[in-house]
């Protein structure tokens, strides 16, 4: 996903989320359909992650290639906690791999892998909650 919450899904219990990304520009268009995110909680502070999407991509006189992106790995660890300190916050370093189908030869995605380094933080003010990441 673009942008994360520190939560974490519970001590042995799985969030399952489908999504459907789309982005367009005039002469290209790149769909994520289904991009598929598993979680599983260890504990109430850690959460394991894998997506991994199917890519489509619509270009103007190209075709429509298409295939599985590029996989993402991932360890969040919630370190503190709204309840205790006002805040959520946790590190959720990430991992994405190339995939061993050949998309990056057929143009659908960059070469791995990559790293990431968030640190995500949300705060809720009654009904509103407001969410952050920053990272590099």
């Amino acid at each position: 996903m673009l942008a994360d919450d520190p939560d974490t899904p519970g001590d042995g219990r799985w969030e399952i989320n489908v999504a459907y990304t789309l982005e367009k520009n005039r002469s290209e268009s790149e769909m994520e359909l289904p991009l598929l995110d598993l979680n599983y909680g260890l504990g109430d502070r850690i959460q394991l992650k894998y997506e991994l999407p199917w890519i489509v991509v619509n270009e103007a006189g190209s075709g429509t290639p298409n295939g599985f992106g590029n996989s993402l790995a991932v360890v969040k660890c919630r370190f503190r906690d709204e309840e205790d300190t006002s805040v959520n916050l946790s590190v959720y370093p990430q991992i994405e791999f190339s995939d061993p189908t050949g998309a990056r030869w057929r143009g659908l995605v960059d070469a791995g892998p990559n790293l990431w380094l968030p640190l995500e933080v949300s705060r809720s003010f009654g009904a509103l909650r407001v969410v952050g990441d920053v990272g590099r």
